[in-house]
């Protein structure tokens, strides 16, 4: 393990330099591995806060034929407001939008439509482990003409 791979971890997740050494130590000096201790360390605790706030984020396709509009919650407005929960929003709207879901379980499971490596539900738990809030989709719709 070194100073650049921990660099490289706290960039990615957000994490602390702590967790970060703690991650990469467990995982083997891997830091795919060590993301993913992470994610699943984030997971297993409960939120500190419930999910108050957040944003409507809409996406419109080019023709005006296919729309959706998401319903992204975190725990406060100032979170709500940064550019990091904004381009989520956005990224998910469109996401939801380009492949026809029935429910948000089904849609944190795919694999994200930009980045077929990181499923949706990884994208939520990397926005609420940088901002340290709860990050959660609360819900969509699908517009088609």
């Amino acid at each position: 393990m070194n100073i650049v791979d921990v660099k490289a971890l706290r960039e990615r997740t957000g994490c602390g330099v702590l967790e970060a050494r703690r991650a990469l130590d467990e995982a083997g000096g891997d830091l795919e591995r060590a993301a993913e201790v992470v994610r699943r360390g984030r997971h297993e605790r409960p939120p500190d806060r419930p999910a108050g706030a957040g944003g409507v984020f809409a996406y419109l396709h080019h023709d005006g034929r296919l729309g959706c509009m998401l319903v992204l919650a975190c725990g406060t407005d100032f979170v709500a407001r940064a550019p990091l929960f904004r381009e989520l929003g956005r990224d998910l709207a469109l996401h939801a939008a380009a492949l026809d879901r029935a429910g948000v379980a089904e849609l944190l499971a795919q694999p994200f439509v930009k980045d077929a490596s990181r499923t949706v539900g990884q994208m939520v738990a990397e926005v609420a482990a940088r901002t340290g809030e709860p990050v959660r989709v609360r819900e969509f719709r699908r517009f088609r003409v």
